[in-house]
């Protein structure tokens, strides 16, 4: 792992957002998908194990949101206060 580039809070939070973003879309697209199929050519037992998984997938993107979105509010006052301190 090269070190060349030092990565920041500011850097990481932003990916953690992405990153949710990205998972909460892939949730929200399979939740479509499972309830659009027709009981007739999906075993129903399967349909609602994927759906409740995609339900999960969509807190744990949420949750990631939220902590990536705290570390970025944390991150700016921190940056905020050494410019303080600096001027």
């Amino acid at each position: 792992m090269q070190l060349d580039k030092p990565i920041g809070a500011y850097q990481t939070s932003l990916a953690g957002i992405q990153k949710a973003e990205q998972q909460m879309s892939n949730a929200a697209r399979d939740v479509a998908a499972s309830s659009a199929t027709s009981p007739d050519t999906e075993r129903p037992i399967q349909a609602t194990q994927d759906m409740n998984q995609s339900l999960i997938k969509q807190q744990e993107a949420k949750l990631q949101f939220e902590a990536s979105a705290k570390a970025l509010e944390a991150s700016n006052g921190t940056l905020g206060s050494l410019i303080d301190i600096k001027v």
